[in-house]
């Protein structure tokens, strides 16, 4: 029974410090993406496609259904062997945009909430378009397709501006995760109406079932 016992207790320390450590990854994660500045202008607003217009001409229409819009730049480094930026690169782009999305979408939520909860990438899938080389700066939009209880599937484009278009596209789809319990949960109703209202600034209707 003692044996038991301290089994059942090495067991609880075990799963409070994996929750520990789950909240202190979402903690970081937050941290990180609010200090993100490729998403606003040097007046420290969000990117619109009016405060683009002249960086990137054809956003306006390319990009007109993305809500979030992220401007990076390409750095030599990005490239690789064959003197293209590397494949890999293009799905950090989509991230980095991604992330922004969510930083708008989860403003609105209780601290507590926001702690212990955020999202996990379930999948991805990319179709390069044109190859990007150094140097250049890239407009990466990003928007909500379908939302499910727990599941949402966005859509990503990324806009070269020394091209003039769509280099690449493709979708991701994350879940809502609880990193104290561990486990798949529900995404919260005040989300659900900030990601309608997000959506809304460029008229879209995204699918919520």
């Amino acid at each position: 029974a003692a044996a038991a016992a301290v089994a059942g207790a090495a067991r609880s320390a075990t799963t409070a410090a994996a929750g520990a450590a789950g909240a202190a990854r979402s903690a970081r994660f937050l941290r990180w993406r609010s200090s993100s500045s490729l998403s606003t202008g040097p007046d420290n607003k969000p990117h619109t496609h009016a405060s683009l217009s002249s960086k990137y001409p054809a956003a306006h229409y390319l990009l007109q259904d993305c809500p979030v819009l992220v401007d990076i730049p390409v750095f030599w480094g990005d490239e690789d062997s064959f003197n293209h930026v590397n494949n890999v690169v293009y799905i950090r782009w989509f991230e980095s945009a991604r992330i922004e999305y969510y930083n708008r979408a989860t403003r609105q939520l209780p601290s507590d909430l926001k702690a212990r909860s955020g999202i996990i990438l379930k999948s991805t899938q990319i179709r390069y378009r044109r190859p990007v080389e150094f140097p250049d700066d890239v407009l990466v939009g990003v928007t909500c397709e379908r939302m499910t209880a727990d599941t949402i599937t966005n859509v990503h484009k990324i806009l070269s501006r020394a091209k003039g278009v769509v280099v690449a596209e493709g979708k991701a789809e994350v879940v809502s995760y609880d990193y104290v319990a561990n486990k798949k949960v529900p995404f919260p109703q005040e989300m659900r109406e900030q990601i309608a209202a997000l959506e809304a600034t460029v008229g879209n209707t995204p699918h919520f079932s």
